[in-house]
């Protein structure tokens, strides 16, 4: 079985799709309260995630590849 979420972002990007495992993106954003700043380059390459007002915490998130 498959899903699919979508969440809504501000961004500067155009056409631009990544993916995610829910489980683990979901583990990663667990300690952080409020907005999140996520740093995407490509839909290849892992993602940096942030609280947008705490410098303390850091992850990062290895996308899957979408079909």
């Amino acid at each position: 079985s498959s899903g699919r979420s979508t969440i809504g972002a501000e961004t500067d990007l155009d056409d631009f799709s990544i993916a995610f495992n829910p489980g683990y993106l979901a583990s990663l954003l667990a300690p952080i309260d409020g907005q999140v700043r996520m740093w995407f380059y490509t839909p290849t390459k892992p993602a940096l995630i942030e609280p947008v007002d705490d410098d303390t915490y850091r992850a990062v998130c290895m996308p899957v590849r979408l079909k």
